[in-house]
């Protein structure tokens, strides 16, 4: 009988070693918050009751989705994609709120002359001058070759003036003209005592006119001559 007993009580105390190793905890109500014991099923509960607040996904001005580890993918907000600019090329570029290039051009680099340094004190005085103002550089308005007319002048008189397009010309302007060749040779032109043809060089509106006159008391059919002739400003 007392094997029994010692038997049975042996038994309890390792059920019971058991039971507080492994033990069996009732169901919780909802919202506790007790350190009491609670079963699979509330902490279950519990858990999928939290708000998944967790980056599924990103948008706008880039995109990426997936768990883990995965590329953000900037959003393409300028197609015109490529290199900009050169030694006469500027770069110009649209920006939006974000500092992001929404457009890129190039454009003839134009720069105001005040701001290119660089330059000596006396270049940089002339070329601020337009052409054609004192101290200024000079440019050439128009220019050409123009023959002369070969038919009898006579004395006391001139020939009917020769005149040659000069697109831009005015009567302000000075017209430089010359021979084409040596006109010592050319009857009109040669050297003599009793005088030579005499040309007379104006201009006009868009124009420059040779006039040949004859100051010799003797009728003079001038030999062929062709003058070159320019206008600058």
């Amino acid at each position: 009988m007392k094997r029994l007993a010692l038997a049975l009580g042996l038994w309890l105390a390792l059920a019971s070693l058991a039971l507080a190793q492994n033990p069996t905890c009732p169901t919780r109500p909802p919202g506790d918050t007790t350190n009491a014991c609670a079963s699979t099923a509330f902490v279950g509960a519990a858990i999928a009751s939290i708000p998944n607040t967790a980056i599924t996904a990103l948008t706008g001005d880039g995109t990426a989705t997936g768990p883990g580890s995965v590329p953000f993918t900037l959003a393409t907000v300028n197609g015109n994609v490529g290199s900009f600019g050169s030694a006469t090329q500027c770069l110009s570029v649209t920006t939006n709120a974000k500092g992001l290039i929404t457009a890129a051009s190039v454009t003839t680099c134009t720069p105001a002359l005040g701001s290119i340094t660089g330059f000596g004190t006396s270049v940089a005085s002339i070329l601020a001058n337009p052409a054609s103002v004192a101290g200024g550089l000079t440019q050439t308005i128009a220019s050409g070759s123009t023959a002369l007319g070969t038919g009898a002048i006579t004395s006391a008189t001139c020939a009917t003036v020769v005149t040659a397009a000069a697109t831009s010309t005015g009567t302000t302007d000075v017209v430089t003209a010359s021979f084409n060749s040596d006109p010592s040779a050319v009857t009109g032109y040669i050297p003599l005592t009793s005088g030579m043809l005499t040309i007379l060089v104006y201009p006009t509106a868009n124009n420059v006119n040779f006039k040949v006159c004859n100051n010799t008391s003797g009728s003079i059919t001038p030999g062929a001559i062709t003058l070159n002739w320019r206008v600058v400003r």
